[in-house]
């Protein structure tokens, strides 16, 4: 006598597609956010090898920070070798270069891209910055005249032809303070201790083009600030900031955004030495009292 096999109900069938359903949701933001730390955690890796690269960089060349170029910005700048391209043979990588800088083995690939970089639609991708819209920057100042006439360097990177004195030594900058590269849209973040460059914020949208086109935030309140290249929301609540000793912190937006009522960035990491900051605030006005964060 054959015996019966039972099936499930179709209320049995509902009921266990619904714990399952139940289960997923509340499992997803958890793997989300892990998958987002992950994430933070590689990028901060990553920057810490730029990080190690600039200092044996240094130890190799009388002391001397890596340039934003080797050659001024009035020359052929296609063809000049970016800090990236100079920190190249560090890393491992052959620098090699094509007809452009941007050509380089170096400067679009995997070591330079933020793993939270996202593509940019096709009709937003150039050829120097690539399809994807996070990468790691230097903190450029203007150089040391900072179109004011003055010789004070505020920002460690700079053009050539903006130096009038020997090229920057990595022992007059306040390493463990001092802010190297963090998250941008290419290659480079505007110091926002000249006037002219302040803090951008964070465009929720990813949409470059909308940013490029306006210069405005997308966020209420702040619609007059310049845009100045950052990626300051890249990692949740902040990013990675490799500073000059060869460390890394991670960096919330509130924190290093914050500026005074007159303007001036508050956060040390703005300021690669007491000289740097003392001509800041002399752009800025006293008094220095922070009062405002985003």
């Amino acid at each position: 006598m054959k015996s019966k096999t039972k099936a499930f109900t179709l209320i049995e069938l509902l009921v266990v597609i619904s714990i399952i359903a139940l289960l997923m949701a509340i499992m997803m933001p958890a793997l989300s956010k892990a998958r987002e730390q992950a994430k933070k955690i590689v990028c901060g890796s990553k920057q810490k090898q730029w990080a190690l690269a600039l200092n044996a960089y240094a130890a190799s060349n009388n002391d001397e920070v890596v340039g934003f170029t080797d050659r001024p910005y009035r020359s052929n700048k296609n063809t000049a070798l970016f800090w990236a391209n100079l920190l190249a043979p560090y890393l491992s990588d052959s620098g090699s270069i094509g007809d452009n800088f941007y050509d380089s083995s170096v400067w679009l690939s995997d070591v330079r891209r933020c793993p939270s970089a996202r593509k940019r639609p096709t009709d937003q991708v150039n050829t120097w910055t690539g399809e994807y819209d996070t990468w790691f920057g230097v903190h450029f100042g203007l150089g040391s005249k900072g179109g004011s006439g003055d010789t004070t360097i505020s920002a460690p990177f700079f053009y050539p032809e903006d130096a009038d004195k020997n090229n920057l030594k990595i022992s007059t900058i306040r390493g463990a303070t001092a802010m190297f590269v963090l998250d941008t849209w290419v290659s480079y973040v505007y110091s926002p201790t000249y006037a002219n460059y302040k803090f951008d914020f964070h465009f929720a949208d990813g949409s470059s083009t909308r940013i490029r086109n306006s210069n405005r935030s997308l966020l209420s309140g702040h619609p007059d600030r310049p845009y100045n290249e950052a990626k300051p929301l890249s990692h949740g609540n902040g990013t990675n900031v490799a500073l000059f000793d060869g460390h890394v912190e991670f960096a919330e937006y509130s924190d290093l955004w914050e500026v005074t009522p007159r303007g001036m960035p508050v956060h040390s990491f703005w300021y690669m030495n007491d000289a740097a900051k003392a001509k800041t605030r002399a752009i800025y006005g006293a008094p220095y009292t922070p009062t405002y964060k985003p």
